[in-house]
Formats: C-alpha cells, sequence, structure tokens
C-alpha cells in the first residue's frame, strides 16, 4: 500500500491471516526443534506477522479508482461480525461446541494436550489416547490451545468461538472476491454483497459442518482456503508479488489446519499465472507462491510419518442434493460459470471450480482403486466448491439485474441493491433461527469435572439422551483411551446403560444427564453424590469400586 493510505479491507483480511497462521508456524518451528511451545512468544509474533502482512498487501485497483473503498471496509466487517455473531447466537450462553458428532471430541483431545505440555504428541504411549490425531495436521488445534493459554480457559471454551469467528472471516473473504468480480454501477460495493448472502442458501455446507458435524480443522482450512481465493484474483487483477506472498501465507495456513485444499489452489494458480505470465517469470511467481507451503509440507511430513493417512480417512458428511443447494443457487451458479468463464475477472474463480471438481472426481477414483466405497473426502470437496459458487452465483445475479434498465431515476438508484435481495430471499427459511440443543453442556461438563477430581476415571457409566454426551465424557473429561476394551464395546446408549446397572454389570459409578430420566427400579438402589442442575453423579449402592474394570 502508498504510505498515507487507508487500510485496505483486503489488507485487514490479510492481516489475520497471516497473525493466525504465525501462530501455527510457530508451533511447529518450535516442536521440530524440540522446545516448548509458548502461547504469549506465538502471540508476539503473530501480530508482527500479521502487521507486516498488512502492510504489504497490494491495494486493488477498483476501490482505489472509484473512491468506495471506505464502504467495502464497513461491510467487510458487517458480514465478518455478522456471520460469526450468529454462530455464536446458536450456543450461546456456554459458547460449547453445538454438535451431534465425534470429530469435536476427538479434536478436543488433542488440542487439551497442546495447552496441557505445549508440546505435540510424539509418545507412542499417547496413541491409545489420541489415536490418527497424533498424525494430523496440527495447526488449528495450535490456535485453539493457544488462546484457550493466553484466556486462561478450558480449551472447550474456546473451540466454538474459534469455529464461528473463522466461518465470519471466510463469508467476509468471499464478498471481498466478489467486490473485485461481480460488476456495478459507479464501482458500488453492494452487488457484491449477495455472495456472502448466497453463501448461506446451502447452509448445510455453512452452518452444519460447525453447528452439527463439528468439522473443527475443516472450518478454520476453509478461511485460508477463502483467502488463497481471493489471492488468486487480487493477483490476476494487479499483478502485484505481494499477493503471491499473501497466497503463501494462506496456503501455509491452510496445510496445517486440513490440507486437502491445497492442491486445488496452488493448480488454479498455477494455470492463472500460466495464461498471463512467460515462462521465466511464471516459474519465479510460483516459486514465492508455492515454496513455503510446499516446505512446511515436507516438514510435517518428515515429524509425522503417517500423516497421509488423511487420504484414507470416512465419517459422516453431508451428501450434495439438489434440496440441500436450492435449485435457485444452482441456476445462478450455473449460469455465473457460462458467463464467467468469458470474462477474464470471473476466469480464476471458473479455474479454480473447476479444479476443485476435478480433484473430487480424482479422490472418487482413488477410493474405487484402492478397494474402497467411501465417498467421505470427494463429499468432502463440496464445501470448497461452494466458495466459487457463492461468488458465481453473485456475479450472475449482478449481469441479469444489470439487463434491466428501468427509465425511473429512483428504480434505477434501487437496482444496485437488487442482488441482495434476491440473495436474501433464496436464504430466507434455510438458514438455522433457534438455539440448538447440543449432547456437550454446561451441566454434563460440570457432573464430568467433578467425577475426574474424585473418581477413578474408568469406573464411570454415562447416562444421557445422546450417546455422544457419553463418548465426549469418557475420553475427553475424563481422559480414557479410545484404544480400548471398553471401547471395543461400549455404546454410550442410554438404554444400554441402563441395562447394565440393572443385571448388575455396570460401573459403580455413573454421570446422569437427567436424573429424571433414570427408571424407578434403578433409582432405588443409587445415592446421588453431587448435583449440577438437572445432571448428577450417581453410586450403586452395595458394589465398590473394587469390580471397576476397563
Amino acid at each position: 500500500m502508498p504510505r498515507g493510505a487507508l487500510v485496505t479491507p483486503e489488507a485487514l483480511a490479510a492481516g489475520v491471516l497471516g497473525a493466525a497462521a504465525a501462530i501455527m508456524v510457530a508451533g511447529v518451528l518450535l516442536d521440530a526443534v524440540h522446545c516448548a511451545i509458548s502461547p504469549l512468544g506465538s502471540t508476539v509474533l503473530a501480530l508482527v506477522c500479521g502487521a507486516a502482512l498488512c502492510r504489504i498487501t497490494p491495494r486493488a485497483f477498483s476501490d482505489s479508482e472509484d473512491g468506495n473503498e471506505g464502504a467495502t471496509i464497513v461491510l467487510f466487517g458487517l458480514v465478518a461480525l455478522s456471520v460469526a455473531a450468529s454462530l455464536l447466537w446458536l450456543a450461546w450462553p456456554s459458547l460449547l461446541p453445538v454438535v451431534d458428532g465425534p470429530d469435536i471430541v476427538h479434536h478436543l483431545s488433542l488440542i487439551h494436550v497442546l495447552q496441557r505440555t505445549h508440546r505435540l504428541p510424539h509418545d507412542p504411549a499417547l496413541a491409545p489416547y489420541l489415536g490418527e490425531m497424533m498424525q494430523y495436521t496440527p495447526g488449528s488445534h495450535l490456535l485453539g490451545a493457544t488462546l484457550a493459554s493466553l484466556l486462561q480457559v478450558d480449551a472447550i471454551r474456546v473451540v466454538h468461538p474459534v469455529m464461528a469467528a473463522a466461518a465470519g472471516m471466510k463469508a467476509a473473504l468471499v464478498f471481498l472476491v466478489a467486490r473485485r468480480v461481480v460488476p456495478s454501477d459507479a464501482g458500488s460495493p453492494w452487488p457484491a454483497l449477495a455472495a456472502p448472502v448466497l453463501l448461506l442458501v446451502p447452509a448445510e455446507y455453512f452452518y452444519r459442518s460447525i453447528a452439527g458435524f463439528g468439522f473443527y480443522a475443516q472450518v478454520v482450512s476453509e478461511m485460508f482456503a477463502a483467502g488463497m481465493l481471493l489471492a488468486i484474483v487480487g493477483w490476476r487483477e494487479t499483478h502485484a508479488s505481494g499477493w503471491l506472498i499473501v497466497f503463501a501465507v494462506a496456503g501455509i495456513g491452510a496445510f496445517l489446519a486440513w490440507p486437502v485444499w491445497v492442491p486445488v489452489a496452488m493448480t488454479s494458480l498455477a494455470i492463472v499465472i500460466a495464461r498471463d505470465r512467460a515462462m521465466g517469470e511464471g516459474a519465479r511467481d510460483l516459486l514465492v507462491a508455492f515454496a513455503p507451503v510446499i516446505a512446511i509440507g515436507v516438514l510435517h511430513v518428515a515429524t509425522h510419518r503417517g500423516g497421509a493417512s488423511i487420504l484414507g480417512s470416512g465419517g459422516v458428511v453431508t451428501v450434495p442434493t439438489l434440496a440441500v443447494f436450492g435449485a435457485g443457487f444452482l441456476v445462478l451458479a450455473c449460469a455465473g460459470v457460462l458467463a464467467g468463464a468469458r470474462d477474464t475477472r470471473a476466469r480464476p474463480l471458473v479455474v479454480f471450480l473447476a479444479v476443485a471438481v476435478l480433484q473430487a472426481a480424482a479422490l472418487a477414483a482413488l477410493n474405487r482403486w484402492t478397494g474402497s466405497s467411501s465417498l467421505y473426502l470427494p463429499y468432502k470437496m463440496v464445501y470448497l466448491i461452494m466458495l466459487p459458487c457463492a461468488v458465481l452465483a453473485a456475479y450472475s445475479l449482478a449481469r441479469l439485474c444489470a439487463l434491466a434498465q428501468p427509465r425511473s431515476r429512483g428504480l434505477r438508484r434501487v437496482l444496485p441493491y437488487l442482488p441482495i435481495a434476491i440473495a436474501v430471499a433464496l436464504a430466507w427459511g434455510r438458514v438455522p433461527a433457534s438455539r440448538l440443543r447440543s449432547p456437550i453442556n454446561e451441566s454434563a461438563y460440570a457432573a464430568g469435572l467433578w467425577a475426574r477430581d474424585r473418581l477413578p476415571a474408568g469406573c464411570i457409566d454415562y447416562f444421557s439422551r445422546h450417546w455422544l454426551t457419553g463418548y465426549w465424557l469418557h475420553l475427553d473429561v475424563l481422559g480414557n483411551p479410545r484404544a480400548s476394551r471398553r471401547m471395543d464395546a461400549e455404546t454410550f446408549e442410554f438404554k444400554d446403560a441402563v441395562a447394565k446397572w440393572i443385571e448388575g454389570r455396570g460401573m459403580p459409578y455413573g454421570i446422569v444427564e437427567d436424573v429424571a430420566m433414570l427408571p424407578n427400579d434403578m433409582r432405588a438402589d443409587i445415592d446421588v453424590l453431587a448435583h449440577f442442575g438437572a445432571a448428577a453423579v450417581i453410586r450403586r449402592r452395595g458394589l465398590t469400586p473394587s469390580v471397576c474394570r476397563e
């Protein structure tokens, strides 16, 4: 940016990405030289790196020429804050994760190890407790552990806020991408605001990854992926080397959080550069953008030999359907692809989308070749595909609205806001409108902490409405191993836990989410050791801890 210039929204975004990536890199580098990870030191480095990246981020042409930079900054902040606030509201007031799947428990286990030890896990003795998280890219976990240590709170208190902040920044970055691409009269930033609104239309791919599946690392990585997309569009607009540095920093963050997106962004940038540069210049540009990402990738693989196992991961994920996307969203996105392929401003988005679709197809072919029927990773690619689709949908919407040339001056003034109105209409009713009940709740958490400090961790049964409550308490709060004989047979289902107690096969202690749930013939034989609202810690009469078995 030139001296004396106002800070641009792109610079602010790059500063946030740089600060987050610096915390991740600091932890990985310190671990590589066998040093403890310092939360305070990492934060100081993050502030310095964020400020430096903010300073070198190039000014985009459009805002500086049309004088709308101030409005763009305001809208950028409005998008980030409103999206983050909506996600925080879903978990208010506890701000505990709002999930119904096990992924968040596994991520919490690694974050807690980092918060307690300030080191990445390498001891084989931790493998029964962490499982695949021993080899997982630890960037998002370093971010969560550092924030929790600075705030002096348990890491479970920051996981949902981190995801909310990352989602807010992702939506704001999508707005900035649209600002460079979506056509508007007199350079108005308002039509671009349709893009982050359209991003919410397939709400399963925006909200449910946080308030449902709890894809913690993926959500953080999506923020960096949006940053890489902005860097590609920014470089195509300006050819400034500063955008290549932004791409490298965002690429490092994406790799250390969840690396599956990185090949798509790198291939897309290579294609865009190859179209605009001679071979020698293009090679130098690619070296600037790719070398730091490749270096951090090599370091991770060297210290985590099983890191490639992520390609064989599986689980539950949203299946793409017409109902999930919405017909209006799909029609607008397809129209945007057709129109954008002929527009130099929008063409990088079409390239990014095409490469993402091809990678999804390649992952599906790889699964078939290895004999796996899982489409977990190919379906996960749809989360990335939503980023360019939302911008291209806004692009086509703005193009359609521009075709209307009303004679009335009043209607012409309304025209820039029409894409937003249509986007809001498409998103209406698809965004969560009420707070969600989570198996991870305050009363169960309090009961788990009380039991952890006073009872044998492996001698407790769990009586809860949702199996995830017991799963989370057993593994994360009480710290029991995932690889054990008990876990091979345990279901954490309420009916199974009750049956074991009635038949005399249960543990001597139990954590009950709601005492009123217990059947009468079971209540007659228990002592309540502690109450936490509706939850309680109980002990079975006549049974001593000596019968406890793991």
